[in-house]
């Protein structure tokens, strides 16, 4: 039996003046309501209600009582109301994207779910470095490429792909490759990769470029090449 058994009932046949009251405002029927006080008065070791055919009244000890219940059950309802609301998403939510993939998809997003959601604050960190989720404090990091972290969880939420192209005045003078290997007699250009990746006949196929021009550009990760 816990504690806190016939305290409701005491509380609302004290507010209602009744136990058919009581038991009305709690939805409960009035024997039911009736044995719960009585049990409540066994427990306490004192009456609680003068009962009459006409009138229930507080007892001395139930006055008292009352008093105590009124601030229990305020604090109980203002206790389940704080962690309805703790439902909601509320505080800080940080965030970090790499830079080209922030602008042009994420912060549209992420004006909607700020929208819905009021009290949430957002912190987007746009940065093409690596970071350390757990160390500097975010929630939820955006990048391409493997996880490289095995502490923490990833989900695919999308793909994107790389074209190797060149410039119409470079293929005046070039021939334009057929094969992979064919990039071996060319001025490749790489970026934070070093490795491409490409499907050929829907086989993938690495290779590494020799290359002597390097370019980082403002996005990260390494995309899938394919070879027109």
């Amino acid at each position: 039996m816990s504690s806190w058994d016939g305290i409701d009932e005491f509380f609302a046949v004290a507010s209602a003046g009744s136990f058919t009251g009581g038991a009305k405002a709690l939805g409960a029927s009035t024997t039911h309501v009736s044995r719960a006080i009585m049990g409540l008065e066994q427990r306490l070791e004192a009456q609680l209600f003068y009962r009459t055919t006409r009138i229930v009244r507080l007892t001395d000890t139930g006055g008292m009582l009352l008093e105590h219940c009124r601030r229990l059950i305020q604090d109980r309802e203002e206790m389940l109301a704080l962690i309805n609301e703790e439902g909601e998403p509320q505080g800080e939510l940080r965030i970090t994207c790499s830079t080209a993939m922030g602008e042009r998809f994420l912060a549209p997003i992420m004006r909607r779910f700020a929208a819905r959601h009021p009290k949430l604050s957002v912190s987007i960190d746009l940065t093409n470095r690596v970071v350390d989720l757990i160390g500097e404090g975010y929630d939820l990091a955006i990048r391409t490429g493997e996880l490289a972290d095995s502490r923490l969880i990833g989900t695919r939420i999308g793909d994107r792909s790389f074209l190797t192209c060149a410039a119409p005045v470079y293929l005046d003078r070039t021939p334009a490759p057929v094969q992979v290997e064919d990039l071996n007699r060319h001025e490749c250009i790489v970026g934070t990769s070093t490795t491409w990746h490409f499907k050929v006949d829907g086989l993938a196929t690495l290779y590494k470029p020799k290359a002597r021009f390097r370019a980082v550009f403002d996005q990260s990760g390494s995309y899938p090449h394919e070879l027109k």
